[in-house]
């Protein structure tokens, strides 16, 4: 990476590195100092008495750490006095770990950028993400360029306290300086008001960090805002200096940022400027704890100052690395260390009502209903290993169950013997066939929620795997009750991707079966041992969609066994984060089956036969359909969807059927979108709307009941 880095570096400076420099050797040996470095001189600390140093240290930490850190504070000076050096940096460093918001200095730097901005080719034209940051703000500077309007500043970014800048999570510092418009004024504007945050995650965005600059500037004709952000994020010819360098810029009139545009572009941070900001940086101890300690302590700076310097320098080092450190970044599994951060906020749901139901074959099966009013009851089973609770999860603005119980569905989530939430051993989960979840997992689920409920019939709205099983279920005549369904993405006709075609070519399902590490069982989620650390080397190297790759070990592991089961695209930074706790350890049998179907491009049972789409399949499946696709799915095409609707409309007719294609989302996404909620939930209600048409909600008799024969005699 330093290479990669050093040789951009060149390329961009006009450098020649010479590689044909002679091989390194030794560097000479050097005499030892037989005297140590001379210390500054170090003050009588514990002249002024215990009960002075306990009140100079009540000005700065609360009372219940007054005694703690007078008494860290006369160690630390009893060591240096008597010249034992490191062991008055292990007493200062103690302090420092201690109490470290008291212990804290300010830190600040100075940063110079320059570039060009206009408001010629702004125009907002609509235009995909990846293309956002470069037209506007690239028409803007290149129009700039053109006209001469250049845009630069002279800024000073502080904070009083460097862990407290770092603790929060908008990492927030003061800004101040001066701004230079040539479009506005010849003179420098000053900054009346600004704010940075460092790195700070971006929250509609999975694995993307912003700096963000906020000004009001003192302008001639009246106030003028300023609003700038670096993006730091892997991407599509993307490199981290880059990305650290160059600032997006933004200029209206007025204070805020719905004034008159007066211009977009981009400012760039030079090579010599940079080097010129490095030995900007400033640690400041007036006016604070740290500060009393060093008029006590004077050779107890350094280390507090190194401590802090680290401090610093680590974290904006560990984001980067974070972006932009490939499989060790994967590796490290960050996003599970801060998965196990996250706050939940509360959800908008009705207290959960939770049943374990044992299916006909001894396995159990779990159901959580959130009643939201009389319309269902609707069913929503997830994808294969996935936990239902994924339509409920709290990451997001507002989740489908959420919305659902809103529109006063009764609302119960399905975890079928795949999930963790179903009630079984979780360390030796069940071995089964997809069969067995149609067979068994689903009669055992509706029949329970029409007891409990006491409705006639359910609506279902049944996902990848769930969504599968369920059209096998009602096909075969295992099924009933069932007056309506949404299936998305996954139905009796997949098609897939080339990769998945391959693993099923070449018979993955059975190989995994033989590493003994796995013992029969896959898990999504790394558990931290070596064993784990394998898996995970193994799956970064598998191949990812363009715009997919990440360091989240949950998504290697995810993409690598199913496809691509989401558009990163669409997640949040607290989503893509809790994706671990969505999946379950899972038995590897179920894998030879769907090996199988994915090689046929057909739902076909255990034992390779087509019953599942016979021509009597065919008939019970004469009942309200609407397809669910997302247009961007690389796991499921769309077309597995318009390959049973088609099939289905030949056999019954096209009423009863429809499909919906949702531009921009790939397949898990569609649930659990940093945007769904705006995006796709709009299109399941009108889905819904439109199968309680064709079903008959509402109605009396055998429609109500759930009764195939009634559809076929609607439609005559």
């Amino acid at each position: 990476m330093a290479e990669r880095a050093i040789e951009k570096l060149a390329l961009r400076q006009g450098w020649t590195i010479e590689y044909a420099l002679g091989a390194e050797s030794p560097l000479p040996e050097t005499q030892a100092a037989t005297e140590p470095a001379s210390e500054p001189a170090s003050e009588p600390v514990l002249a002024a008495g215990a009960d002075t140093l306990r009140l100079g240290v009540a000005k700065w930490v609360a009372g219940h750490a007054i005694d703690p850190v007078s008494r860290g504070i006369e160690e630390a000076a009893l060591h240096y006095e008597s010249g034992a050096l490191d062991k008055g940096k292990a007493a200062i460093r103690r302090l420092v770990m201690n109490h470290p918001a008291a212990m804290s200095p300010g830190l600040s730097f100075t940063e110079t950028m320059a570039g060009h901005i206009s408001a010629t080719g702004c125009h907002h034209h609509p235009c995909s993400k990846a293309e956002r940051i470069r037209d506007d703000y690239a028409n803007g500077e290149a129009w700039g360029r053109t006209e001469a309007s250049e845009c630069s500043f002279l800024l000073t970014v502080a904070t009083d306290n460097v862990h407290r800048m770092i603790e929060d999570n908008q990492h927030r510092s003061r800004i101040t300086g001066t701004v230079t418009v040539s479009a506005i004024s010849p003179d420098p504007l000053p900054v009346r008001d600004g704010t940075f945050r460092l790195l700070i995650a971006d929250p509609a965005r999975a694995e993307s960090w912003k700096m963000l600059y906020e000004m009001v500037l003192e302008g001639p004709d009246g106030p003028i805002h300023f609003q700038g952000f670096k993006t730091l994020e892997q991407r599509s010819q993307s490199d981290p200096w880059t990305d650290l360098t160059t600032l997006f810029v933004t200029l209206r009139h007025g204070e805020g940022a719905s004034g008159d545009l007066i211009g977009r572009g981009v400012l760039r941070l030079g090579i010599d400027e940079f080097m010129r900001q490095l030995t900007t940086i400033r640690l400041h101890a007036s006016g604070s704890l740290i500060g009393y300690i060093v008029n006590l302590i004077p050779r107890a700076k350094k280390a507090i100052e190194t401590y802090f310097l680290a401090k610093y320098a680590g974290f904006f080092a560990m984001t980067v690395f974070r972006a932009y450190g490939g499989m060790l970044a994967t590796l490290n599994d960050f996003a599970g260390k801060d998965a196990a951060k996250l706050v939940a906020r509360e959800l908008r749901l009705p207290p959960a009502e939770n049943h374990i139901v044992p299916t006909g074959d001894g396995v159990n099966i779990g159901l959580t209903r959130y009643r939201g009013g009389s319309r269902g009851p609707l069913v929503l089973a997830p994808g294969f290993s996935v936990r239902a609770s994924s339509f409920a999860t709290p990451m997001v603005e507002e989740n489908l169950a959420e919305s659902l119980v809103a529109q006063g569905y009764d609302v119960w989530l399905f975890d079928y013997r795949a999930s963790a939430d179903a009630g079984n051993d979780l360390q030796h989960p069940p071995e089964f066939t997809i069969d067995a979840i149609a067979r068994h997992d689903w009669p055992a689920a509706i029949a329970k929620i029409r007891a409990v409920s006491g409705a006639p019939s359910v609506q279902a709205l049944a996902h990848c795997v769930g969504s599968m099983s369920l059209l096998m279920g009602i096909g075969a005549g295992w099924v009933s009750g069932i007056r309506s369904l949404i299936s998305s993405q996954l139905t009796l006709h997949p098609v897939t991707d080339w990769l998945n075609y391959f693993k099923a070519d070449l018979g993955v399902a059975g190989a995994l079966g033989r590493i003994s590490v796995l013992d029969g069982h896959l898990d999504f989620v790394s558990s931290g041992t070596e064993a784990d650390s394998e898996i995970d080397a193994i799956a970064y190297q598998i191949p990812m969609p363009e715009g997919q790759a990440c360091k989240n070990p949950t998504c290697r592991r995810v993409f690598g066994v199913f496809g691509p089961s989401w558009d990163h695209n669409q997640l949040g930074h607290d989503t893509h984060l809790a994706l671990g706790s969505m999946f379950s350890r899972v038995s590897l049998k179920p894998f030879a089956q769907l090996q199988e179907i994915m090689r046929r491009g057909l739902a076909v049972d255990a034992a390779g036969r087509e019953i599942y789409t016979s021509d009597d399949a065919a008939r019970r499946l004469a009942l309200p359909i609407s397809f669910l696709s997302g247009a961007t799915n690389k796991i499921f095409y769309p077309e597995s969807g318009q390959r049973t609707r088609i099939w289905l409309e030949d056999k019954n007719g096209p009423d009863l059927y429809q499909q919906r294609i949702v531009p921009d989302y790939g397949h898990m996404d569609l649930f659990i979108g940093h945007n769904a909620h705006r995006d796709v939930t709009p299109i399941v209600l009108d889905q819904l709307a439109w199968l309680d048409g064709q079903s008959g909600a509402g109605m009396e008799g055998p429609a109500r009941r759930g009764n195939r024969g009634a559809y076929a005699q609607k439609r005559a």
